[in-house]
């Protein structure tokens, strides 16, 4: 064995010279040195175990070798017997070369480095060939091609330059064109009016839930685990039917009255929606699996999450969107707002990075997005009050069994005149515009500094099951959860101002509630009401005539 290896590195050594010798002179040409060796250490294993560190000259490829030294390098280590050619069956055997009959000598590993040196040479003369059929091109077209022809080669050469720039550019031309789309459908929604935006909020609401379920479904794919999908959508239905339910009882109360079935569904609500979880619950319960036990309550608890953030903060947008379209569109419209200014200000601007769960976000394009969102906000704020269809609570008329939102605007979308600051009075010493204006600045501040967070969280999500994005379901966006993870925080605070803010004793309400009690009670309620503002000086005081017995 000693022996085949010191006669293999005694071949390689003698054939490898002859080869670079009668190329030496151009190498000193070319590098500048006639050195065309290196120096190695390597390793010698071959002294019976014993390892020692022997000093080797290896030749070295000069740097103006041309194609041809590799072709005659490789016919030299053919006829060396470092490439082994194709044998006979009976010199297989015999264990001769076909060539010279000697022993077959094994492969040497040295021939690996000149492989990828021939392969790399070959490459760099097709570049060559390119360069030079680029420049033949421009110089025909310099000379012999007319004028006309001219005009119609740069035209194709300008398209062919488009194209490129539209392939680097992809992913943000599908991304801008589908943004555009989206807000345009997002205007013609709210020119449907109130019932197509709750069906679409519905419909919202049920793909994001989808999306989230299904990154938990891959885990109950992989371990059989029973009943867990068909229990997630048996929840989403419960927890729907608990608050839509409520919503039609807050809101649809006269029609409500006049539907025997709707009576007995309205009282006994609240006791149908905790009757239908129980069953659920008693179904998860007798599904649990003895080795999976951990594992099924990290599900049950992800479905419960899940309808926490998706299910109740989507009925707190149709909340909004009963006190007025305005409630509803300014919000949403403030995140998109936000989110495209603070790509563009990141985009052109953004250096200094903002939070390691989301690396492409930049200090420049939050601060940038905050004061862009702030000037839109207060604008669209402005146009917005100025229509009664979009500041009137949303309401439901029982004579024409349709939505209407007709009424007297309230103080907030009434044009008011403000004086400023004594430091501000130089140009300008008051100033009209609605109140409405002022609450778009904190409803702004709020969607531009702590809205952003809801996309940090779920980049957070995103990270630590390591997917891109919840689905595929917009291209170049990703799914519906990716572009409404803002929009479920923004709500929530929205529903939170209003009612502490905004909103007062709702009449309609207290209406309906009036209208569920007996007539006894109502006619108390009367004589109780009427002798209050009696004495309040509301009414006037009764008149007694003595004549009258």
């Amino acid at each position: 064995m000693i022996r085949e290896r010191e006669t293999a590195a005694a071949v390689h050594d003698a054939a490898a010279p002859s080869v670079l010798q009668s190329y030496r002179s151009r190498s000193i040409g070319a590098s500048g040195s006639g050195d065309a060796s290196r120096v190695i250490y390597r390793y010698d294993r071959s002294t019976r175990g014993k390892t020692r560190l022997t000093k080797q000259r290896r030749p070295c490829i000069p740097a103006g070798l041309s194609f041809s030294f590799f072709w005659h390098l490789l016919q030299q280590k053919k006829l060396s017997g470092q490439i082994m050619e194709p044998t006979s069956k009976q010199q297989q055997q015999s264990g001769e070369h076909a060539l010279s009959g000697t022993p077959m000598v094994a492969p040497q590993r040295t021939l690996i480095p000149s492989l990828f040196c021939l392969y790399f040479v070959f490459i760099l003369s097709l570049f060559r060939l390119y360069f030079v059929f680029i420049s033949s091109l421009f110089c025909l077209y310099s000379v012999f091609i007319p004028s006309l022809f001219r005009l119609y080669f740069v035209f194709i050469l300008y398209l062919f330059r488009l194209y490129f720039v539209f392939i680097s550019w992809k992913n943000y031309w599908i991304r801008g064109v589908l943004s555009v789309a989206m807000i345009s459908g997002f205007f013609v929604i709210i020119y449907m009016g109130p019932v197509t935006l709750i069906l679409v909020v519905m419909t919202v609401q049920i793909k994001c839930f989808q999306e989230i379920i299904t990154i938990g479904y891959r885990v109950y794919h992989s371990y059989e685990l029973p009943w867990f999908r068909t229990l997630s959508w048996y929840f989403l239905i419960c927890v729907n039917y608990f608050f839509y339910g409520e919503t039609v009882a807050d809101y649809f109360g006269a029609l409500v009255q006049r539907e025997e079935p709707l009576q007995f569904l309205a009282r006994y609500h609240r006791f149908i929606s905790f009757a239908l979880y129980l069953a659920g619950f008693c179904m998860f319960v007798l599904t649990l699996v003895k080795k999976h036990y951990r594992l099924q309550f990290y599900m049950f608890a992800w479905t419960h999450v899940t309808l926490l953030i998706v299910v109740t903060q989507s009925h707190l947008v149709i909340q909004n969107l009963f006190e007025g379209m305005i409630w509803f569109i300014v919000p949403i419209s403030i995140v998109i707002c936000n989110d495209i200014m603070a790509y563009l200000f990141g985009f052109f601007f953004g250096r200094t990075p903002l939070i390691k769960l989301s690396p492409k976000k930049t200090w420049e394009g939050f601060i940038g997005g905050f004061f862009g969102t702030l000037v839109f906000g207060f604008i669209l704020a402005h146009l917005l009050s100025q229509f009664q269809n979009f500041v009137c609570p949303v309401g439901f008329n029982s004579e024409t069994n349709r939505f209407s939102v007709e009424c007297e605007p309230s103080d907030i979308f009434v044009m008011q005149e403000y004086t400023l600051p004594v430091a501000l009075q130089n140009t300008l010493k008051t100033v009209k515009m609605y109140p409405f204006q002022i609450h778009s600045v904190f409803l702004s501040s709020f969607g531009s500094l702590i809205g952003p967070f809801g996309g940090f969280f779920a980049s957070g999500f995103k990270r630590a099951f390591k997917i891109k994005d919840f689905a595929n379901t917009i291209p170049g966006h990703g799914g519906i959860m990716d572009r409404f993870d803002c929009q479920y925080l923004m709500a929530t605070f929205t529903h939170v101002y209003i009612a502490s803010f905004i909103r007062g004793p709702n009449p309609s309400k207290v209406l309906q509630q009036l209208l569920l009690l007996h007539p006894a009670q109502q006619l108390g309620i009367f004589h109780t009401l009427h002798s209050h503002l009696r004495e309040r000086g509301m009414l006037p005081p009764p008149v007694f005539c003595p004549n009258l017995k």
